[in-house]
């Protein structure tokens, strides 16, 4: 195949992720009244149990700034607690509030039901093959974004 058309078949891959993530996110944004970002952020609150925004911050790779102003967001609405670190009482640990639990179990469960069906139907094999494609692709558009930025203008 030649550059070409490998470039336009590349193309239309991201096109077609780009609005098939497009239908996902209106799809959760009726159940949730969250962002992405945020309900990423709310995700990641509940896998960290107790960690300090700036950890929270450098797992998602989000400037410690910005990851503040999400959780105040996430404060406001009564799904998140953030209180003074006994160890560090510089650093703010953010947990999950009763009802910030109940939403993202709520979300993770929802996706648990939407990708159960699919993946029992899957083998082991194909969903490897599947995770690793999923992941080479994130770390080519990670590269084709550091291309973009860098490219004179």
């Amino acid at each position: 195949m030649n550059t070409g058309k490998r470039v336009i078949e590349v193309w239309e891959i991201f096109h077609s992720i780009q609005l098939d993530r497009d239908v996902l996110i209106r799809k959760l944004k009726e159940t949730v009244d969250l962002s992405l970002p945020l309900v990423r952020l709310l995700l990641q609150i509940d896998e960290m149990k107790g960690a300090s925004q700036t950890e929270i911050a450098e797992t998602l790779g989000l400037d410690v700034g910005n990851l503040s102003r999400m959780c105040r967001i996430l404060e406001d609405r009564n799904l998140i607690q953030r209180d003074r670190s006994a160890k560090d009482r510089r650093a703010l640990e953010v947990r999950l509030s009763d009802e910030g639990q109940k939403l993202a179990n709520g979300i993770t469960n929802n996706a648990k039901r939407a990708l159960e069906p699919h993946l029992n139907q899957m083998t082991d094999k194909q969903i490897q093959t599947m995770c690793d494609g999923m992941e080479m692709f994130i770390e080519f558009s990670k590269k084709l974004e550091r291309t973009i930025e860098n490219a004179p203008r």
